[in-house]
């Protein structure tokens, strides 16, 4: 039989649950111990764990996260629930792996019954905007002509790479068109363009996903073969250069060429980003000085 107080919370509970029950957001009632009083329909829909009839469960055996797992994304709500009880407002965005990747914002609210601390969570979920601003991060490191990285986004990944004492040691490649502004001057802008679409086409088809493929400014491009050394570097960047002159062969008055410079960076710290740019880039106009549509390498 409940005591008078007993019933007292279960009324209040009720009248909390009507106030959320019809929200446009999940809405959730946790005790101390982190078991569920109460939660709308909206919950039901945003993780496929929750269903009726949950109410005195816990929220982490609801969404599956057990002691064996407690590294998983799912234990930042369990931090969100523990500052809540402990009188903080709080308001956190992170990915469920349980509701199918999904974004959630989650604002946690203290409540105190008599001596007891509850917490009232509500899940908005942000999936859309999340979304939008990946794609829009995206586009701004993406050169928008040949959808390659841009020379600031190539920076960023060498930097991290260079940093990373745990890196695979991989193969800096930098080309540079041969006599391009030939092309410009005697063919047109258009088919200067035409000639860097249909490079870059060729260059995303014959790497690799793992490899870096960026626009360094101009007609200069940069590839990182990660994990690969020079042979099989060169070998990539040849197989493009033969299918790009290929492309053009009795299409333009000239041959449609570039020449590539090759440095092999070993897991061992001995490069700064200034000091591989550096190496690539002599070895690049030793390539163009001995005659063009030449690979050097070390």
């Amino acid at each position: 039989m409940e005591t008078a107080p007993e019933k007292a919370m279960a009324d209040d509970i009720g009248i909390l649950y009507t106030m959320y029950k019809d929200l446009p957001v999940g809405a959730v009632l946790v005790d101390s111990s982190m078991n569920i009083l109460s939660s709308n329909k909206c919950m039901c829909g945003y993780f496929p764990e929750w269903k009726e009839g949950i109410d005195g469960m816990s929220v982490c055996k609801v969404l599956g996260c057990t002691p064996e797992t407690h590294k998983c994304v799912k234990c930042g709500l369990k931090k969100i629930i523990k500052c809540s009880l402990s009188e903080n407002i709080v308001c956190k965005s992170f990915v469920m792996e349980t509701a199918g990747g999904k974004w959630f914002k989650i604002n946690g609210i203290p409540l105190k019954y008599g001596d007891a601390s509850y917490a009232a969570l509500f899940f908005s979920d942000i999936t859309e905007q999340k979304l939008s601003e990946k794609s829009l991060l995206a586009k701004l490191e993406l050169d928008q002509h040949t959808k390659a990285l841009n020379k600031r986004a190539l920076m960023d990944y060498t930097d991290a790479m260079l940093k990373d004492k745990g890196r695979k040691p991989f193969t800096i490649c930098m080309v540079d068109f041969d006599n391009f502004k030939n092309i410009n001057d005697t063919c047109g802008h258009l088919a200067g363009d035409k000639v860097l679409e249909t490079f870059s086409d060729i260059a995303r088809k014959n790497i690799r996903s793992a490899d870096i493929f960026a626009r360094f400014g101009g007609e200069e491009f940069v590839f990182i073969f990660i994990g690969a050394g020079t042979a099989q570097s060169v070998k990539i960047i040849k197989r493009i250069q033969d299918e790009l002159y290929s492309s053009f062969a009795g299409k333009l008055p000239m041959p449609v060429t570039f020449s590539a410079g090759a440095v092999y960076a070993a897991a061992d710290g001995r490069f700064t980003r200034e000091s591989l740019f550096s190496a690539v880039d002599k070895l690049l106009y030793k390539a163009k000085s001995k005659g063009k549509r030449r690979v050097e390498a070390c």
